[in-house]
């Protein structure tokens, strides 16, 4: 089987076959997905009084994948900060754990990373800052 994402209209076939008494595994045969899919769909998406609701599912998974998505810009302010921290040979890593230690700002040391290849592409020197190049 080949990976694809649950659709809404998947999700009320779910709904509608699991208040039925179907099995997941019947289920999942029904939609073509691996049974521990529906498993983990049901689980992850069930109410506080335990039921599965779809229109709750689509409205959840909706908000997971907007919140997984950071926009990974920054402001000028907060790059010149990392920035200053790199030239002084500080790497990714302990730049990542001090602004979070310090709760200045949140940013992840592949965030960085992607910075200083960004800038290397277009023929900046950050990358020089690194330890191991």
């Amino acid at each position: 089987m080949s990976y694809n994402q649950i659709t809404s209209e998947e999700r009320y076939m779910i709904s509608a076959l699991h208040l039925q008494g179907i099995s997941l595994a019947t289920i999942a045969n029904q939609l073509g997905k691996h049974r521990s899919s529906i498993w983990r769909e049901i689980n992850r998406n069930r109410c506080n009084d335990g039921y599965y609701r779809p229109s709750k599912a689509v409205t959840r998974t909706r908000s997971r994948r907007i919140e997984s998505r950071r926009d990974w810009r920054f402001s000028d302010a907060h790059l010149q900060m990392v920035f200053t921290l790199l030239r002084l040979h500080w790497s990714p890593e302990q730049i990542s754990g001090w602004l979070h230690a310090n709760r200045i700002f949140s940013i992840s040391h592949a965030t960085i990373y992607r910075y200083i290849w960004y800038d290397r592409f277009y023929g900046g020197s950050l990358h020089t800052y690194l330890r191991q190049t």
